[in-house]
């Protein structure tokens, strides 16, 4: 099992490399960041945010292997941090093995935003997942190097919280037949 973990992680590392060496000249900092997060340990503080589960599904973490993890800030543009949590296709999220992968939504909120409010418009948006609504950035400080690049705020984490994959494969073809592949060698 490690030595398949250790392949994994070479596989994923090595594919990250290439799609960051054909993006742009900043790629020694993504780089860096990227090698800093991977296999980093996140720490997510469940008893210090409001959890709200708006979705069909029953997502449990505890009985599976990985867990999506998306971060949000909500600051400025409520709904446009609510459109783009919910920006990936259900049906290609509720489809093959990532439909047993459980998702959370971390939406770190300042004190003047009504979590009630934030939470149905989540709702209304139709999310797969369980929200947990920061309002006292008890995510950002258990995890004081969290990476500020939005690219990294969406990940997977293995049954250890260590970050096994970094981005979104829900928007990019590639990063969701990785996700299959790391799910899949996984389990």
């Amino acid at each position: 099992m490690k030595k398949m973990v250790s392949r994994l992680s070479l596989i994923n590392l090595t594919l990250f490399m290439v799609l960051l060496t054909s993006t742009s000249c900043k790629n020694d900092n993504l780089e860096r960041d990227m090698k800093t997060f991977y296999n980093r340990k996140v720490s997510i503080p469940y008893n210090q945010m409001i959890k709200k589960d708006c979705s069909l599904y029953h997502d449990s973490v505890s009985d599976s292997h990985f867990k999506l993890v998306r971060y949000a800030e909500v600051f400025h543009c409520s709904d446009c941090q609510i459109k783009q949590l919910s920006s990936f296709d259900n049906d290609t999220y509720t489809s093959g093995v990532s439909q047993r992968i459980p998702v959370l939504y971390i939406v770190n909120i300042p004190h003047n935003v009504d979590p009630t409010e934030l939470y149905s418009k989540l709702c209304k948006k139709r999310i797969r997942g369980t929200v947990y609504l920061d309002t006292c950035n008890a995510f950002l400080q258990a995890n004081p190097d969290f990476p500020i690049t939005p690219m990294f705020h969406t990940f997977l984490l293995n049954e250890n919280d260590r970050v096994v994959l970094i981005g979104d494969p829900f928007k990019n073809k590639r990063m969701e037949d990785l996700f299959q592949m790391v799910i899949e060698k996984g389990q």
